[in-house]
């Protein structure tokens, strides 16, 4: 083989790798091209799905801020109906210490009275046994 014709075959051969090479770089043309796109795509997916969640923490914000209000609400109430419990308790306790003496008042009113007709029952049998012997002495 001659010098020109491995010139020759050289040559062939650099314009195929020419060509394989500018097959190549035209597909990773086309894949970055691609792969851009996608990006873009995902980029803006991610833009709308970042806005929507930020929307979402607002709104939760919002709504934790209401709860805490409603809780401090109901707070003040629940506080505010337990100091007036323990004055009803305290109110209902005094009320049962006086209702206590009351009774024990008129237990006392009570057994006077059952001792009083206990001794008129007395009284009035003697009277009876009295009379009895006075319109008939004979017995």
């Amino acid at each position: 083989m001659t010098i020109d014709e491995r010139l020759e075959r050289l040559t062939e051969r650099h314009e195929a790798l020419a060509q394989s090479l500018e097959l190549m770089i035209s597909e990773n043309r086309e894949r970055a091209d691609g792969l851009a796109r996608e990006i873009r795509a995902l980029a803006e997916r991610t833009q709308a799905q970042t806005v929507g969640l930020a929307e979402q923490i607002q709104a939760l914000a919002v709504i934790s801020a209401q709860n805490a209000a409603h809780l401090e609400e109901f707070r003040v109430v629940i506080q505010g109906g337990m100091t007036q419990m323990q004055s009803s308790t305290t109110q209902l306790q005094s009320n049962m210490s006086y209702l206590q003496g009351s009774m024990t008042q008129m237990q006392g009113a009570m057994s006077r009275m059952m001792d009083s007709i206990a001794l008129l029952a007395r009284i009035a049998n003697d009277h009876e046994n009295r009379l009895g012997a006075l319109e008939n002495p004979q017995a």
